[in-house]
């Protein structure tokens, strides 16, 4: 397996040996075995996983008439992929984001890959013969903390995650297709969260915790590189900004 190019060149490419690209997807071997939670289509919810993999997909790969779930049990199984634990993207896999922000013994590492195909911002009013239904383009993200979490601080985390997130797509004045304001994301992002097994429990994670600042800076480094990245690529696309940030 190839491993990926990452960038900017900031991050921390000696780690890049942890991501490995199979075919149309890019594998990411955790740690070692930690909890996650998320709601990907594939392995979403709570459990147990080794690694987190994503899938590149096409406009004309998933249109409105294919059942999601099922083209992705497909594609796994046609390149025999180990991960159980699936998202899909539609942004070129070389660009996958990687970063990873240490305060005091927290360490978090996060993945990201960052398509605005459909960009929205939380409460547009969707129409569903909408046109921005039918692009694909998400934001994906996985972080992967050091720390043991309780069920209730990975709840907690995985708010922070999306917050990050949020609040790093509107400051960049990405706009949303359906409403032209701010957008906050997209119609389809999707995040999971991993903490490590066997330490000591954290019960909490939020802001005032280095877990949950660990967490959310990462998450928002990740995503911002992305942003960028994906703007240089998509010049004059309607989710672009305005005026520039």
């Amino acid at each position: 397996m190839d491993s990926v190019n990452l960038s900017p060149t900031r991050h921390r490419l000696v780690l890049a040996s942890n991501i490995s690209q199979r075919r149309t997807f890019i594998e990411w071997a955790l740690p070692g075995p930690a909890k996650t939670m998320s709601w990907a289509l594939m392995g979403g919810g709570r459990g147990i996983h080794r690694s987190i993999a994503w899938l590149h997909v096409n406009n004309d790969e998933l249109g409105l008439n294919v059942c999601p779930r099922r083209f992705l049990r497909q594609q796994r199984a046609a390149c025999e992929l180990d991960s159980h634990l699936v998202l899909m993207t539609s942004a070129y896999l070389q660009h996958v984001q990687y970063h990873v922000t240490r305060i005091d013994d927290v360490e978090a590492v996060t993945v990201a890959t960052v398509g605005l195909g459909n960009a929205l911002r939380v409460g547009d009013a969707i129409d569903s013969a909408d046109s921005s239904r039918k692009k694909v383009g998400t934001i994906n993200i996985g972080c992967w903390v050091n720390q043991t979490l309780s069920e209730s601080a990975m709840y907690e985390a995985l708010s922070l995650m999306a917050e990050a997130k949020a609040v790093t797509v509107s400051d960049l004045n990405i706009r949303s297709l359906v409403s032209g304001e701010p957008a906050t994301g997209t119609g389809t992002d999707c995040k999971v969260l991993a903490s490590a097994i066997g330490g000591k429990v954290n019960r909490y994670a939020g802001k005032h915790t280095a877990v949950g600042s660990a967490i959310g800076a990462g998450v928002a480094a990740a995503v911002s590189s992305g942003v960028t990245g994906w703007l240089k690529l998509n010049q004059g696309h309607p989710a672009s900004p305005l005026v520039s940030p």
